[in-house]
């Protein structure tokens, strides 16, 4: 019988070889009952046939016995998970029962940490991730001049010219500014914009008045 290579040896300290291991086992048994046909005194060669013969479908066989040990091997390693969650819990809960105020400090962090990556979060999806709450929003661009080293305005002959534009469906321009709202209550100031003709043809957003 061969014996098994030494580097599949070192192999099985990160973890078990199920097809290694049938094949072993086969092997093992192969030569036992191959051993015991020739001690017999069957010629070699129809020893090797019967002994191979007896397993029957050797191949079907092997592939069950594979199929029972990768289930067993992942059965015992989501008990091993388990066992060292559970150990780790206790653990803890003991620590923090023995040394209270490092265990407040740990929950202080731990609150800091998770409000300020929810509001960082809230940020992002508001501004990068959350779709505009437009039809079509995907297919709207902002234009806008530079001035030197900065962002200035577009003049209207400009915006005449962009909307000749055949690269572009519609074009609308607005500049925001507040505005007092008066009514039968105190006045209050509002943030607004004045927006072009087209600018709810752009938005699809028809007005509700005016």
């Amino acid at each position: 019988m061969k014996s098994e290579p030494r580097w599949r040896r070192y192999l099985r300290f990160w973890g078990p070889n199920v097809t290694a291991d049938v094949e072993e086992e086969f092997s093992f048994h192969l030569e036992e009952r191959y051993e015991d046909l020739v001690a017999r005194g069957m010629d070699a060669r129809r020893a090797r046939e019967e002994a191979v013969r007896g397993f029957g479908d050797i191949e079907g066989v092997k592939s069950t016995c594979r199929n029972l040990a990768e289930e067993r091997e992942l059965a015992m390693r989501r008990s091993e998970v388990v066992g060292v969650l559970k150990q780790d819990a206790v653990f803890a809960v003991r620590q923090m029962r023995s040394n209270p105020s490092l265990t407040l400090a740990i929950v202080l962090t731990l609150a800091l940490g998770i409000g300020a990556t929810t509001a960082i979060f809230s940020v992002v999806n508001a501004v990068l991730l959350r779709p505009l709450p437009f039809r079509d929003a995907e297919r709207m661009v902002v234009i806008w001049e530079t001035v030197g080293e900065g962002q200035g305005r577009a003049s209207a002959g400009h915006i005449n010219d962009w909307g000749q534009s055949t690269v572009l469906e519609a074009v609308t321009a607005w500049q925001q500014r507040t505005y007092n709202l008066t009514g039968s209550g105190e006045p209050e100031r509002i943030a607004g914009a004045r927006v072009s003709p087209s600018f709810f043809e752009v938005q699809y957003m028809p007005p509700e008045a005016g």
